[in-house]
């Protein structure tokens, strides 16, 4: 029973120490309290949209045609390159998105196969003509030529040195 007793003087302690809720007094007034704060989601200030990464030399072409340069222009900025376009599936879909024409398209990836087959002509000249076969003999006497350690050795055998 005491214990009772120590219990509802405790609450009726805390209640009559609390201050009342802002509204409490049966107004129906100021529902919320005048220093809350609401968080919304939008932001007032706009961020920037980045596009996506695109490989090298394609920002360039697209830069350009944003900014309004004619077609042909853009065909002869791209077979004057020196730039092997080499654009993804996903980039081709985001710059076909982005409004580029397919002629420009194919222009680059022309340009780009152009571009990497005079790299690999020129990297096999300068690796000189390889021989028509690679597996040679393993030693001269298999190859119907002599080999000169081993007449070496038969003079000495014959004892002729």
């Amino acid at each position: 029973m005491k214990f009772v007793v120590i219990a509802l003087m405790t609450v009726w302690v805390v209640l009559a120490t609390t201050p009342p809720l802002h509204g409490a007094d049966g107004s129906g007034r100021g529902q919320t309290p005048p220093t809350s704060i609401i968080i919304t989601n939008k932001s007032e200030i706009p961020t920037p949209t980045r596009g996506p990464y695109l490989s090298s030399g394609l920002p360039e072409i697209v830069k350009m045609h944003k900014a309004g340069v004619d077609a042909s222009v853009l065909l002869a900025f791209i077979q004057n390159s020196p730039m092997a376009y080499n654009p993804s599936a996903k980039e081709i879909i985001y710059l076909r998105d982005s409004g580029i024409s397919n002629e420009i398209i194919s222009a680059m990836l022309r340009r780009g196969g152009e571009l990497r087959d005079r790299a690999a002509e020129a990297h096999r000249e300068e690796r000189g003509p390889r021989p028509l076969s690679t597996r040679g003999p393993a030693c001269g006497a298999c190859s119907g030529q002599p080999n000169p350690t081993s007449i070496q050795r038969r003079i000495t055998n014959r004892g002729l040195r």
